[in-house]
């Protein structure tokens, strides 16, 4: 997570940032992104905007890199299932 969240200055109009890695070998569509983004903001309750450091560019992801927090270690397992639902997992997330 970055952005107005992770800094802890969330206003009315804040959405969640959330940055993810997403698995290089598979074919990833705007609609697999929509989806995801999605079901995320159901279930975080709030407008996800999902993001990957790949898709940045500077200086949006050195500031993205450096603000950025965990959000997802408790519930990982139940993010891992619904990223796997949709083959986006990366690699670099399962091991964590």
């Amino acid at each position: 997570m970055f952005g107005s969240v992770a800094r802890g200055e969330v206003s009315e109009r804040s959405d969640v940032d959330l940055m993810a890695d997403f698995n290089k070998s598979s074919y990833i569509t705007l609609v697999k992104i929509g989806s995801l983004q999605q079901r995320l903001s159901e279930w975080l309750g709030a407008e996800v905007e999902l993001s990957s450091a790949d898709w940045m560019r500077e200086p949006v992801r050195s500031r993205a890199m450096r603000e950025a927090v965990v959000a997802f270690r408790d519930s990982l397992t139940h993010l891992r299932d619904i990223l796997e639902g949709i083959d986006l997992i990366g690699t670099s997330a399962q091991s964590r």
